[in-house]
């Protein structure tokens, strides 16, 4: 692999603390722009979820496709993208990238939908690398009455 191996996580950190202001704000935008929204408050959906992994290069593709099917179960072209960028970024001392999706359905009581997912990975000694991500999602359907 082309990937230089380093020892530690430690250029990892800069990165995802960036990433994590970074979403911090725009969390913090959106959740008011979606509190303005006409939601059917009976039908929202919020989802976080997040890791850090020390994955073998000889493992590295199959678990970037499980990973992708974990992150995003119900898009076949989300997990698509999540796999493409995971293995784009073994081929860097350092990255990050993210994948960001928004589904918004115009019809009458439609079901709106918002995910974007961070990923960082790092090359480690004896064929390794670290992998963090985080995913935020939000779904919820229009008002009836709206």
């Amino acid at each position: 692999m082309a990937l230089q191996k380093q020892n530690s996580y430690s250029d990892l950190a800069p990165v995802a603390k960036e990433q994590m202001q970074m979403v911090k704000s725009d969390y913090s935008y959106m959740s008011k722009v979606i509190s303005n929204l006409h939601m059917n408050y009976k039908k929202t959906t919020e989802e976080c979820h997040n890791g850090k992994y020390i994955i073998s290069e000889s493992k590295f593709t199959k678990w970037s496709q499980a990973k992708a099917k974990e992150i995003s179960p119900n898009d076949k072209d989300m997990q698509a993208q999540i796999v493409a960028k995971m293995e784009a970024l073994q081929y860097v001392d350092v990255g990050q990238d993210k994948a960001i999706k928004i589904d918004l359905d115009y019809a009458w009581g439609g079901t709106q939908r918002l995910k974007c997912v961070f990923l960082a990975v790092k090359g480690l000694p004896n064929d390794k690398y670290a992998v963090v991500y985080g995913l935020y999602s939000f779904q919820w359907a229009e008002a009836d009455n709206w």
